[in-house]
C-alpha cells in the first residue's frame, strides 16, 4: 500500500497511526496534530486491525481494544498464533526471534493504566495513564517523536 507525498510514494504505514481508546480530548489534539502532519489515523474497528493494518505508532487502550485483540497483538509478534482461513486453521510458529528482541519498531503508546497485564515486544513502549494533569500534551509529543525517528531512520521517502 503506497501513499503520495508531493514528490514520491511511501508505504502507507510511514503515515498512518492506529489509535484504539474513547476520550474525546486525545483524539481532538491526535487529529490535529495528524492534520498538521500530514497523516492518517486509522480507528480499530474490528480485533485483527492491531495486527492486519499498518502503522509507525500506535495509541491503545486496552479495556477499548479488548482482551482477546490485545492477546491476538501479542501473539502475532511473538510469531506464535493460529489463523482461520477459509474455515481450516493454520498454526503459525517461529524459532527465528532472539529472547526478548524487539520484532516491532514501531512505538506503542498504552493510555489504560492498566498494569497487569504483559506488554508488546516493541523497541519502545510507552505507559501513559490519561488520568495524569499532562498525559494529552505528553502522548502528543510522543507521536511527534515517533514520526521524527520514523523520518531519521528513513531516506527513500519524503515524509
Amino acid at each position: 500500500m503506497l501513499a503520495k507525498t508531493e514528490n514520491e510514494e511511501c508505504p502507507i504505514w510511514e503515515r498512518t497511526i492506529f489509535a484504539k481508546f474513547d476520550n474525546q480530548e486525545l483524539k481532538a489534539e491526535l487529529e490535529k496534530w495528524a492534520n498538521d502532519n500530514r497523516c492518517e489515523i486509522y480507528w480499530g474497528s474490528y480485533e485483527p486491525d492491531i495486527v492486519g493494518i499498518p502503522y509507525f505508532v500506535s495509541i491503545i487502550d486496552r479495556n477499548v481494544l479488548g482482551l482477546e485483540a490485545w492477546e491476538l497483538y501479542l501473539a502475532f509478534q511473538k510469531n506464535d498464533f493460529t489463523l482461520t482461513v477459509l474455515g481450516e486453521e493454520i498454526e503459525v510458529k517461529s524459532d527465528d526471534q532472539e529472547e526478548g528482541e524487539p520484532n516491532d519498531n514501531s512505538v506503542c503508546i498504552i493510555v489504560d493504566g492498566i498494569r497487569n497485564i504483559e506488554l508488546p515486544n516493541n523497541e519502545i513502549i510507552l505507559c501513559i495513564d490519561l488520568k495524569g494533569e499532562h498525559s494529552i500534551p505528553w502522548i502528543i509529543k510522543s507521536v511527534d517523536f515517533a514520526k521524527k525517528r520514523l523520518k531519521r531512520n528513513l531516506t527513500h521517502c519524503l515524509i
